[in-house]
């Protein structure tokens, strides 16, 4: 595991970080992801990260972590060639707008078959899923923590 940075805060809702994941030697070669982070927040809605694929037709894969109303969800596109599968899941049935820490761990496991996902919150609770897909990779280009960036 890599670190990238330590920590951000973000100020204002507008407040975004973005890393490009083309040029990360590890991200698209890898069959094994992970995505860390903590944050800690009072707002009921919010993006906590996503990250895309290009901006062409050809590559379309989204992965983001978003609150609603307090709750976690996550959302996941899968795009390869013009076909696609997206799914939406609430994670847990806890909010976390408690103003309090939380620390989440992601993991994306890719197979023949698909891919495995392994959430971690707050080193207790633990939701795994399986998606089925003959397209088991995310492409994924660009990665933005805390806001929506306006140009993408």
């Amino acid at each position: 595991c890599e670190t990238i940075m330590e920590s951000i805060t973000f100020l204002t809702s507008n407040s975004y970080l973005t890393i490009d994941l083309i040029n990360d030697t590890k991200w698209n070669k890898n069959y094994d992801e992970q995505i860390e982070l903590s944050f800690r927040t009072i707002e009921n809605h919010g993006v906590l990260f996503y990250a895309i694929g290009t901006s062409n037709k050809l590559n379309q894969s989204f992965f983001g972590l978003d609150l609603f109303d307090g709750f976690l969800y996550l959302t996941i596109n899968i795009d390869s060639r013009r076909r696609s599968m997206s799914k939406r899941r609430e994670i847990t049935n806890r909010r976390y707008n408690d103003g309090n820490q939380h620390h989440i761990r992601i993991f994306i496991r890719y197979h023949t078959g698909g891919l495995d996902i392994s959430i971690f919150i707050d080193q207790e609770n633990e939701v795994r899923f399986s998606i089925v897909s003959k397209y088991n990779k995310l492409h994924l280009n660009l990665l933005i923590i805390g806001g929506i960036d306006p140009s993408i």
